[in-house]
């Protein structure tokens, strides 16, 4: 996939290093990227939004954070993937009211089998994929997200946007496979390369 050049969105995640090992072994080039960035987003072939350890910060040190996702993400016209955290930060993006997470009483760590709806773009079937979060989506706002993948930790596991091509996905994509490139992420990479 040569010259596909992916911007990641680094929140502080306990594994960006996974993340950027994958990036790479999908084929790509990468750059990395603090929040608020004044970087063009849509000059990049896609972009990552990664998990993070923002749970244990105080709430106000998150607004601005919070605030310019809210802003920054519906702007960008290129394909956009937002893991554990990111996927978190990209359904509160999108919503008018409807989103609903859960805080769980301990962190969910470990594999957990995530079931695809057919026809979302990165994942197929049931596979089992690595979390570490202590936030779970129960709901999204369903006016531009769409479910598309479910377990019995959460009622949304992945969604997709439904005119432009977002995704968010819960799982930790960029752990579950290593040593290996991960086959979800392998196909966002390959939507950024065939997006117009």
């Amino acid at each position: 996939m040569k010259g596909v050049h992916i911007a990641v969105l680094d929140n502080a995640s306990a594994f960006r290093e996974h993340l950027l090992r994958q990036v790479r072994l999908a084929g790509a080039e990468v750059t990395v990227l603090p929040p608020r960035t004044g970087e063009d987003l849509n000059a990049f072939d896609g972009v990552i939004i990664s998990g993070g350890s923002w749970g244990t910060a105080v709430r106000e040190e998150r607004r601005p954070f919070i605030l310019w996702y809210k802003d920054i993400i519906p702007s960008i016209r290129r394909p956009v993937l937002g893991i554990c955290q990111g996927a978190l930060l990209l359904a509160y993006a999108y919503d008018d009211g409807q989103r609903a997470f859960r805080r769980l009483p301990q962190r969910l760590k470990g594999y957990v089998p995530v079931r695809f709806a057919p026809g979302f773009p990165l994942g197929q079937g049931e596979t089992p994929l690595y979390h570490s979060t202590l936030t779970v989506i129960e709901a999204v706002d369903t006016t531009s997200l769409v479910p598309c993948a479910t377990s019995e930790a959460s009622p949304v596991e992945a969604f997709r946007h439904t005119t432009l091509p977002h995704f968010g996905l819960l799982p930790h994509i960029e752990v579950t496979y290593q040593g290996e490139p991960s086959p979800l992420l392998r196909r966002f990479i390959r939507l950024c390369q065939n997006y117009p």
